[in-house]
C-alpha cells in the first residue's frame, strides 16, 4: 500500500508541475498524457524460475512533453513478487527506420525504482516502438547485486 500511495503521490506532483507549466506558458496538452501498463518481464541470467515474477502488472502516466523526451511516474509488481514504485524521465532520441506504423525509438530510462530494499537511482537502456495511440516499451535491467536479476521489461503505453 505505501508504493501506491507513493506512485500516486508522485503523479500527482508530475500533474501539479506539468499544470504550473500550463500557468507559465500554456504549452500542457492532455494529449501529450499517455497511460502506461507495465506486463511483464523476461528474465536473462539466471532464467527465470518459479521464485521470479514475470508478470509485472502496475499502472502508470507518461507526460511526453516532446518527440524524444517524457517524465514517467508509476507502479508495478517487481520480478520478486513485491511492490515497486518509479518516476524519472524517459530519453529516447535515437530514431531507427519505421516499422509499419511505429517508429522505433531508442534511449535511455532514469530515475529512481523502490521496491529492492532500498530507493534506487537507475540509467537503462531503452526501446519504444511508438504509434499515433499506442507504444510498446522495453527496457533493459542490468543484475544489480542479489536483490535485481537482468531481464527485459515490457510495458504497453495507450494515449488519453
Amino acid at each position: 500500500m505505501y508504493f501506491l500511495r507513493l506512485a500516486l503521490s508522485l503523479c500527482a506532483v508530475l500533474s501539479g508541475a506539468a499544470h504550473a507549466q500550463v500557468e507559465l506558458n500554456n504549452d500542457f496538452s492532455q494529449e501529450k498524457l499517455w497511460v502506461v501498463i507495465p506486463l511483464a518481464s523476461r528474465h536473462l541470467n539466471p532464467p527465470a524460475t518459479p521464485e521470479l515474477n514475470q508478470k509485472n502488472l502496475g499502472l502508470g502516466v507518461e507526460y511526453r512533453y516532446s518527440g524524444n523526451t517524457a517524465l514517467a511516474a508509476g507502479f508495478f509488481k517487481n520480478s520478486n513478487f513485491k511492490s515497486s514504485g518509479y518516476a524519472g524521465a524517459w530519453y529516447t532520441p535515437f530514431e531507427l527506420p519505421r516499422l509499419g506504423p511505429l517508429q522505433p525509438r531508442v534511449g535511455v530510462l532514469g530515475g529512481l525504482a523502490s521496491g529492492y530494499g532500498n530507493v534506487l537511482p537507475v540509467v537503462l537502456p531503452a526501446l519504444r516502438l511508438e504509434g499515433q495511440k499506442v507504444s510498446i516499451n522495453l527496457v533493459y535491467i542490468p543484475p544489480v547485486d542479489k536483490r535485481v536479476i537482468s531481464a527485459i521489461a515490457l510495458q504497453v503505453a495507450f494515449k488519453f
